[in-house]
C-alpha cells in the first residue's frame, strides 16, 4: 500500500473538523486499484468515503472522475452536503458525481437512449398484476400479488429477464409476460429495469463504456454489503481496466436478502480483485463498552462473515437489560414506565427509539404513547399494519355492525358472506348511486339479477350481525371467526399461498388485546379512527422514535428498546435455513448497535395469547449472564415452543370451527381420490390428479392437486375447503 496522502492533509481535515483515527487514515491513504473497507457499525464509515473523496482531488484527481454511489438518496445528500465544507477541496466538490444506483442508470438511460425514462408507480405495478390474475381466472389475493412481484423482481436483481421463463408453462411465467407487455405499452420502466437496462446498454455499446470508463477513473461504493448481482457486475465493467474501485460494507450488517442483496459479495470481492486489499474499521464511536461486548458475542454466532475485532472509544457502563413481562401489553407498559423515566433523566424523546421485527407489534405501544399524549414518530409507512387486507376486513365487519348502510363494509364483507364477485359489486354500487344514496346496499342487493343474489345468503349474514351486535368487541371478532367462517377461510389462504396455517389467524389474535379494552365496538373503532389520523400527522420533531429494525439500520439513539425478541418473531418464523437465521441474528445485532448509552431488550413470557419461548439469540448475546438476567421464574427448563393447541374440530375444520362444523366435514364425505370431479366455486369443473394424507396435531386431512381448464397443478385443502363452501360436491368420474 503506497501512501499518497501528506500528513499535512489530515491536518487540514482536522482543522475542518473531520479528524481521522489510524485505520481511517489507512483507507483514505490507498487511493490507486481495489481497496475494500470493512466498517462495523458506528466507525464513521461515512467520514472514510467523504474524506477519501477529497484526497483523491487533493492528489490531483479531476473531481469529475470520481464517483460516490450510496444505496439512499439521504446518504448521498449527507456527503454532498460535507464535501464542500472543506476548504482544502472547496468548490471543486461540486464536481463530484455522488449518488445512488438507479438515480445513476436513470440517468444513463435517459442521457444515451434519447428519452426520460418513465418510471412506474407501486400501486401501478399491483394493478397490471391483479388484471392479469383475473383475465387468467386466477386469485388476485393481494399476497399473491406481492408474491409475483417480489418474484420477479428478485429474478431482475440475479440478471435474469422475462426471456428465461418464457417457455415455460407457469403461472409466473403468465403473469410476467402480461406484466412486461402492460410495460411496454405503457412505455414505462420498473426500478429493477434501471438496472438490468443499463447493465445490457454497457454490454451492447462498448464505445459508450469506454467512453464512461475515461470519465469515472475513481469509484466508491457504500453499503457494499447490500449490493445485488446485477449493480455488482454494473460495478465491474465501469471499474475495469484500472479497478480504481473501493467499495465500504460490513456482512455483520446485511439484513436485506430478501430484496436480492448478496452479502457473500462482500467476501467474493478479494477473489475477483486479488491485488485488493482490506482495511479494516475496528474502533466504535457510538456505544458504550457493555453494549458492545454484548453485540460482539450475538454476531460471532454466524458463520458468513469477516472476523472483526471492534472495540469501544467512548466510556460507560451501564449493561444492558433483559425484561421479561408477562405479555405484549405488559411489556408496552414497561417501555412506557421506562420512557418516561429516561425523560425525567433528561434525555430528549428524539434520542429514544423502539425497535421491533415487525409493524404489528408497535399497536400497543401507539395506543398507550397516544392516552399519555407523548409524541411519537412513526419512520414506516405501513399504518401498523392496519391496512393489510385481513385487518381491513374485520374492521369491515366491525364498521358493519355498528352501521349496516355502510356500503364499503357491506361490499367488503359481502365478497365472502354473500360470495360478491366483482362484477356483482359494482351492479350493486351502481344502483346504489343511480338511487343518490337513497337505497341501502341491503337492498341494493335484492334488486341484483338472480345469477348475482342469494337471498338466504343474506337473510343468514342479516342474522349473524344481529347476534354479533349483542357481544363485546373481542367477542364479536371471535363470532366472525368461529361461526361466520372468517377464521376457516383464513387458514385455507393461509396454507394456499404457502404460509403456516396460522399466518393470517395470528393477524386477527394480534387485535384481541386491544379489543378487550373497550366495551362496545363504537368505542374501538372510534379509538382506531383516532390511531390512524395519529399515524398520518407526521410528528414535528421532538417524537420517541417507532420502526422497524429493518429501518433502524443507519441510524443511532441514546437509549433504545427492542421489544419482542421471542421464537416466532425473532428469529421470525418465516425464517427456517441457516442463511435466513443468520440474518436475523444480523437484524438483533444491527438493533443492538443503534444505541449509544441504554440498551433495554425485552422478551414477552406469552405473545397472542400463548406461552412464548425466549429467543436463543438472548442466550447467545448475555453468555453467562443469561441465567441471572432471566429471573428466578424464567431461569430453569424452556418454555414449549409457541403452539395453539389443535382440536378435532380445528384440525378438520380449521382453528376457528365448531365441532359440529368438523364432524358435519367428515361425516357426509367420503375420502377423495384420483381420478374423481370436483367442482370449485371459482374455477369450474376439474379432476383430481393425487391426494395426499397429512397429519396435524395428530388428526389426519388431506391435499388435493387438481388440474382445471385455466389451471393445472391447483393444490387444495379438502376439509377446510368443503367446510366454506370453496368445493360445492365431490362425485365419482
Amino acid at each position: 500500500m503506497v501512501p499518497l496522502v501528506s500528513s499535512r492533509f489530515f491536518y487540514s481535515l482536522e482543522q475542518a473538523g473531520l479528524s481521522l483515527d489510524q485505520e481511517q487514515q489507512q483507507a483514505v491513504q490507498h487511493l490507486r486499484g481495489p481497496l475494500q473497507v470493512i466498517a462495523g457499525p458506528g466507525s464513521g464509515k461515512t467520514r472514510v468515503i467523504t474524506a477519501r473523496t477529497a484526497a483523491l482531488i487533493a492528489a490531483g484527481v479531476n473531481p469529475h472522475a470520481i464517483l460516490v454511489l450510496t444505496f439512499t438518496r439521504a446518504a448521498a445528500n449527507e456527503m454532498k452536503e460535507r464535501l464542500p465544507n472543506l476548504a482544502i477541496i472547496g468548490r471543486q466538490a461540486r464536481a463530484v458525481t455522488m449518488c445512488t444506483f438507479h438515480s445513476l442508470c436513470y440517468k444513463l438511460l435517459e442521457a444515451y437512449q434519447g428519452r426520460s425514462p418513465a418510471v412506474v408507480s407501486q400501486g401501478q405495478q399491483r394493478r397490471w398484476i391483479q388484471e392479469s390474475l383475473r383475465r387468467q381466472q386466477e386469485d388476485a389475493h393481494p399476497d399473491q400479488v406481492e408474491e409475483l412481484l417480489h418474484t420477479i423482481s428478485y429474478n431482475k436483481n440475479h440478471n435474469i429477464d422475462f426471456s428465461a421463463v418464457r417457455h415455460q408453462r407457469t403461472l409466473l411465467a403468465r403473469v410476467w409476460g402480461d406484466y412486461e407487455a402492460a410495460k411496454e405499452a405503457a412505455r414505462m420502466l420498473d426500478y429493477d429495469d434501471l438496472l438490468l437496462d443499463t447493465y445490457r446498454l454497457l454490454r451492447e455499446k462498448p464505445q459508450l463504456l469506454r467512453s464512461l470508463r475515461r470519465r469515472w477513473q475513481y469509484i466508491m461504493v457504500d453499503e457494499f454489503q447490500d449490493t445485488n448481482l446485477v449493480q455488482y457486475e454494473l460495478l465491474k465493467l465501469l471499474a475495469a481496466p484500472a479497478n480504481n474501485l473501493c467499495v465500504v460494507g460490513d456482512i455483520d450488517q446485511a439484513i436485506y436478502a430478501w430484496r436480492a442483496a448478496e452479502p457473500r459479495l462482500l467476501l467474493q470481492f478479494q477473489r475477483d480483485f486479488p491485488d485488493s486489499p482490506q482495511v479494516q474499521l475496528t474502533s466504535n464511536y457510538r456505544s458504550t463498552p457493555p453494549i458492545i461486548e454484548l453485540a460482539k458475542r450475538l454476531i460471532v454466532h454466524n458463520k458468513l462473515r469477516h472476523p472483526t475485532a471492534m472495540q469501544a472509544v467512548r466510556q460507560g457502563n451501564i449493561a444492558p437489560r433483559l425484561f421479561r413481562p408477562s405479555d405484549e401489553w405488559a411489556e408496552a407498559k414497561a417501555v412506557l414506565s421506562m420512557l418516561k423515566q429516561c425523560q425525567t433523566n433528561k434525555i430528549p424523546l428524539e434520542e429514544m427509539a423502539i425497535l421491533y421485527r415487525v409493524n404489528s407489534q408497535a399497536r400497543p405501544l401507539v395506543s398507550l404513547l397516544m392516552e399519555a399524549n407523548i409524541p411519537f414518530s412513526l419512520r414506516e409507512k405501513g399504518l401498523l399494519d392496519l391496512d393489510h387486507w385481513v385487518i381491513r376486513e374485520v374492521h369491515a365487519f366491525l364498521r358493519l355492525l355498528v352501521d349496516p348502510t355502510d356500503t364499503t363494509s357491506f361490499l367488503q364483507v359481502g365478497r365472502r358472506q354473500l360470495r360478491l364477485q366483482e362484477e356483482a359489486s359494482d351492479y350493486l354500487y351502481r344502483l346504489i348511486r343511480r338511487s343518490g344514496g337513497q337505497i341501502t346496499p341491503w337492498d341494493a342487493y335484492q334488486q341484483l339479477p338472480r345469477e348475482y343474489a342469494d337471498i338466504s345468503r343474506l337473510k343468514q349474514l342479516q342474522r349473524h350481525l344481529a347476534t354479533a351486535r349483542t357481544l363485546l368487541p373481542s367477542s364479536a371478532l371471535k363470532y366472525y371467526l368461529e361461526n361466520m367462517g372468517f377464521g376457516s377461510y383464513l387458514e385455507w389462504a393461509a396454507t394456499h399461498h404457502g404460509y403456516p396455517v396460522d399466518h393470517y389467524c395470528n393477524l386477527c389474535d394480534d387485535l384481541l388485546p386491544d379489543l378487550r379494552r373497550f366495551t362496545s365496538v363504537r368505542a374501538y373503532l372510534n379509538h382506531i379512527d383516532r390511531m390512524l389520523q395519529a399515524l398520518q400527522q407526521e410528528t414535528a420533531g421532538g417524537g420517541v422514535n417507532l420502526m422497524t429494525l429493518h429501518r433502524a439500520k443507519g441510524l443511532e439513539f441514546e437509549a433504545v428498546w427492542i421489544i419482542g425478541i421471542v421464537k416466532g418473531l425473532l428469529p421470525h418464523s418465516l425464517s427456517q435455513t441457516a442463511d435466513e437465521i443468520e440474518e436475523e441474528r444480523r437484524l438483533l445485532y444491527v438493533g443492538c448497535t443503534r444505541a449509544k448509552d441504554y440498551l433495554h431488550l425485552l422478551a414477552p413470557r406469552s405473545y397472542r395469547g400463548e406461552e412464548a419461548e425466549e429467543s436463543p439469540f438472548l442466550a447467545e448475546a448475555f453468555g453467562a449472564q443469561f441465567a441471572s438476567q432471566l429471573g428466578p421464574s424464567s431461569s430453569g427448563q424452556a418454555a414449549p415452543a409457541p403452539q395453539r393447541a389443535q382440536s378435532a374440530a380445528a384440525v378438520a375444520g380449521g382453528r376457528y370451527a365448531t365441532a359440529e362444523q368438523a364432524a358435519h366435514s367428515a361425516n357426509t364425505q367420503p375420502p377423495p381420490q384420483a381420478g374423481q370431479s370436483v367442482r370449485h366455486y371459482h374455477l369450474g369443473l376439474g379432476t383430481i390428479v393425487s391426494c395426499t394424507r397429512q397429519q396435524a396435531g395428530g388428526k389426519d386431512f388431506h391435499v388435493l392437486t387438481i388440474d382445471f381448464p385455466a389451471r393445472t397443478g391447483f393444490k387444495l385443502h379438502w376439509e377446510l375447503s368443503l367446510e366454506m363452501g370453496i368445493v360445492d360436491a365431490l362425485q365419482r368420474s
